[in-house]
């Protein structure tokens, strides 16, 4: 799977930080060039030095606190299964009272329904790439431990989605 890497640990999908910085700084040149020309007002020319600096700083920021591998998309550490979710927040599930895990619905649209062994039930839905989502399901059938029980439902076809996910 291209550009998904997986440890022993959690799922990883890396960007391109390297690349990303220098967008950002070819940019930041063109605008300080077309500002030193008289092309650009310094005052818009600082207005796009703003607004290029935060999703650069936000980068940074992410490769400072998770590594060069980014945020995990699952993750297994400390005794505990940690999954991220399209907002950006971690949920965390105790391996120790986990007792399920069910996968349902179509590919890129999956539910992952955390079980635990006092009839907790969680439901989170990820938007992630389809390969990432394999990989996901494939580290999850294999990391976690033999006492929770991971099942996977086949994917539904169009049609089986258009009638109510009836079969």
């Amino acid at each position: 799977m291209r550009g998904i890497v997986v440890t022993d640990n959690g799922v990883y999908h890396p960007k391109a930080l390297t690349a990303r910085l220098v967008l950002y700084l070819i940019c930041l040149a063109a605008i300080a060039a077309m500002a030193l020309a008289g092309r650009m007002p310094l005052q818009t020319a600082g207005l796009y030095f703003a607004l290029l600096a935060l999703p650069a700083g936000w980068a940074l920021y992410t490769w400072r606190k998770y590594g060069k591998l980014g945020k995990p998309s699952i993750l297994l550490a400390n005794g505990e299964l940690v999954m991220d979710r399209p907002q950006g927040i971690e949920v965390r599930f105790a391996l120790d009272s986990l007792q399920e895990v069910h996968v349902h619905g179509m590919r890129g649209k999956r539910t992952y329904r955390f079980t635990s062994s006092n009839g907790a039930v969680e439901e989170v839905s990820p938007l992630w790439a389809r390969q990432v989502e394999a990989a996901v399901i494939q580290f999850l059938q294999h990391r976690l431990p033999p006492s929770v029980k991971v099942t996977v439902d086949e994917p539904t076809s169009l049609f089986t989605a258009f009638r109510g996910g009836k079969p």
